[in-house]
């Protein structure tokens, strides 16, 4: 399930890097119930999956100063799981509280709204926010990330193998998936700093296919990794 969040206040204060802060106010409201989400998620060969994945923000009126962003009036972002208890369990808290605090504010909560789509095999998607895929190497002193860009093939294969464990996850024992760029430029890369790491992934638009099961994945948990940390989530244009 995917749900459109609006949320109202006056000078919302977040740091750019506002992703820590959306995954804060998730996190308190998911492991109310479910209080294995945060440490430990789904586990799939000896890998971790936290199985949500949320939007950037978005919104008519903000200013950016001094490395802060100030929102003022109506700001929305995009919440998914491929757990329908998990989605239900968000809705019921944001239907039933007034207020929530995203980072250091307290906001009220406007409406709420399914976000809907429809499953093709074939379809043109935009990210809502980076798409990110890296391996960890070492050379003979440290260990260092190298992220992959949408015109390098690990990028699709890394994605591909990250799909196949979600599918494994959820049950799925068959299934097909393929992504290629359709328009990305250089612009569409973003460097986002997360707590104390720093994460690369790229924007813009993606052609994507295949099997139902596999597509829902894509809309429902995300592309990529990282993604409830605000990585992966995509629309379709």
């Amino acid at each position: 399930m995917r749900i459109k969040i609006n949320l109202k206040g006056k000078n919302i204060d977040l740091p750019i890097h506002y992703n820590y802060a959306i995954q804060g106010l998730l996190y308190n409201i998911i492991s109310q119930k479910f209080k294995d989400v945060h440490d430990i998620g789904e586990v799939y060969e000896n890998q971790k999956f936290k199985p949500f994945c949320f939007s950037r923000i978005f919104s008519s009126k903000y200013e950016i100063k001094d490395k802060r962003i100030l929102f003022d009036g109506e700001i929305y972002f995009i919440f998914s799981s491929p757990f329908s208890d998990i989605s239900d369990h968000v809705v019921n808290y944001f239907l039933n509280n007034n207020t929530v605090r995203l980072g250091d504010n307290i906001v009220s909560v406007s409406s709420l709204k399914s976000n809907d789509y429809k499953l093709k095999s074939s379809m043109k998607v935009r990210a809502l926010c980076p798409i990110t895929v890296y391996e960890t190497q070492k050379n003979e002193d440290s260990k260092f990330v190298r992220f992959f860009s949408p015109d390098m093939v690990e990028f699709k294969e890394c994605i591909k193998s990250n799909m196949n464990k979600k599918a494994a996850i959820l049950g799925i024992r068959s299934g097909t998936f393929d992504i290629s760029p359709f328009k990305v430029t250089e612009k569409d890369e973003k460097v986002i700093r997360y707590k104390q790491s720093i994460i690369k992934g790229w924007t813009g638009i993606y052609s994507i296919s295949g099997s139902d099961e596999m597509m829902r994945i894509a809309f429902e948990w995300g592309l990529g990794v990282k993604n409830s940390e605000g990585f992966g989530m995509v629309e379709e244009v």
